[in-house]
This record gives structure tokens, C-alpha cells and sequence, in this order.
């Protein structure tokens, strides 16, 4: 007659067993925090797109007047701002309709994190979301035509607000090109448009090629051709 217990061969069976659903799980748990910390950027968008809203209705319809892309782009490349110093950042801007500093940073990156390898951190630029202040017309497909400034702008001046993106993930630059940094969700970025509704675009399918390795320079302008 068998005594109560396990011999060693099954508990090493169950073992196996055990190791085999954790591979198969992990990877799916992961994923689902993934597109748990996609879901909660697009809604820190949506806060953010309500936010310019009422400040566009206390200012006669015009767009916050912001000097760049972010804090960070006055410190790498001050000749690309509209204007300063003293420059003018969203945040600062719309406070009065969000207080709240941690809808600023998308959840899948740290505040201490540098926005490229030797800028300054997400802190330090007081979000991970860079505004659509103008467009680059010198780059892609808009070569050649002249530039149009989006900040201070009014919404009805636009062509076409569906497709205009407002702003959108800092956190991708260097994707295709030899910089180590990735798109933040999934192969692509949130972004809000500038009729208020928000989006994920996959940039994955593109890498390799010259395009969609900086957001603001290749794909902004769409929306005003």
C-alpha cells in the first residue's frame, strides 16, 4: 500500500509544469500593463487636450502661445524657438485649468530619465509631452513651403484639426536610427489632435527608413498641406 506524499519525479513534473505557465503568462501580464500605461497616457492627453481647450475659450479662441516643443528644446536648440529668452512652456500656460503635475509625464517613462542620451530629465522639462508649436516645412514632405506657427494660432485658421497633431509622446526620438531610444507604447506613440480627440500611431512599421524618427519633423505638418 502507497504512503501519503509525492515522489521526487512529480514534483519535478509539477515544477516543469509551473515554469512552463509562467513563461507562457509573463509575457502576456507585461502586455497587459503595457496597454494598461498606453490607456493611462492617452487619458493624461485628453486631460491635457481639455485644459487648452478652456484656455483657447478665456483667450478669444487662440492656442497657448509656448515657445517650443519643451524646456529641453531651448536648452539643446534655442535657435528653433518662437521666441525668448524668457520663453513660455504649456504647463505653465493652462496650470489654472490642471493642477495636476503627474498627467504631464506618460507612465511608461521616469521623471528622472533624460529625454535623449545628455539632455536634461523628464523632470527637469516638466513633462514627457512635447507641443506642436510650428510646423518644419524645410523636412519630409512639406519641403519647401513656408513655416506656419501653430502656438498662439486659432483653430478655425486650420485646414484640417482632425488630422493636425496638438502634442504627443517625447519619448521616441532615435527610433530608426542608431540612437537607442524607443517608441514608449508598443511600437508607437499617443497623440492628441487638435479637435481634442487622442490616438496611438504605430511608428514601428517605419523603422529602418528616414521617416518617423522625430515626430515633430516628419509627420506635424500633416493636417495643413
Amino acid at each position: 500500500m502507497r504512503k501519503y506524499g509525492f515522489t521526487l519525479v512529480e514534483i519535478l513534473v509539477v515544477l516543469a509544469i509551473l515554469a512552463i505557465l509562467s513563461g507562457l503568462l509573463f509575457p502576456v501580464f507585461a502586455r497587459t500593463r503595457s496597454k494598461a500605461r498606453q490607456a493611462s497616457c492617452l487619458s493624461n492627453l485628453k486631460q491635457i487636450g481639455s485644459a487648452i481647450n478652456l484656455y483657447s475659450i478665456d483667450h478669444d479662441g487662440k492656442l497657448p502661445w509656448v515657445a517650443a516643443l519643451g524646456r529641453y528644446q531651448t536648452v539643446t536648440n534655442p535657435s528653433e524657438a518662437l521666441y525668448g529668452p524668457p520663453y513660455y512652456f504649456l504647463p505653465d500656460l493652462v496650470d489654472r485649468y490642471l493642477k495636476n503635475k503627474p498627467v504631464w509625464l506618460c507612465p511608461e517613462v521616469s521623471w528622472q530619465e533624460p529625454i535623449r542620451p545628455g539632455q536634461i530629465t523628464f523632470l527637469q522639462n516638466d513633462g514627457s509631452y512635447s507641443f506642436n508649436y510650428k510646423t518644419p516645412p524645410r523636412f519630409s514632405q512639406v519641403n519647401g513651403k513656408p513655416t506656419i506657427v501653430i502656438s498662439g494660432n486659432q483653430l478655425e485658421n486650420f485646414p484640417d484639426v482632425a488630422r493636425i497633431s496638438m502634442i504627443w509622446d517625447t519619448r521616441h526620438w532615435g527610433a530608426g536610427s542608431g540612437v537607442v531610444v524607443q517608441p514608449p507604447h508598443n511600437g508607437g506613440l499617443n497623440v492628441l489632435f487638435a479637435d481634442g480627440h487622442v490616438k496611438w500611431r504605430s511608428i514601428q512599421a517605419q523603422l529602418g527608413s528616414p521617416m518617423v524618427n522625430n515626430y515633430w519633423r516628419d509627420l506635424s505638418w500633416e493636417g495643413f498641406q
